[in-house]
């Protein structure tokens, strides 16, 4: 199975992303944390799907939020 890495300012945006998002509406930041998690899933499951871009990195952006996990 494919490990994946979060680096750790990647990490800290993340959370920092949760906490407005639950700040402007409560409950929202629980639809974000949800929305990168099946990002993550989906990427270890097939992660070839996604084209590679100039900097050799695969992206995969989220529907609902303005974020990519790369």
């Amino acid at each position: 199975m494919i490990q994946h890495r979060i680096h750790r300012d990647a990490e800290a945006e993340f959370w920092e992303a949760a906490a407005y998002y639950d700040a402007k509406v409560p409950g929202l930041a629980l639809d974000f944390v949800e929305e990168v998690e099946r990002a993550l899933e989906a990427i270890k499951a097939d992660p070839q799907r996604w084209r590679t871009r100039e900097n050799g990195a695969r992206r995969y952006n989220l529907e609902r939020f303005p974020y990519y996990v790369a």
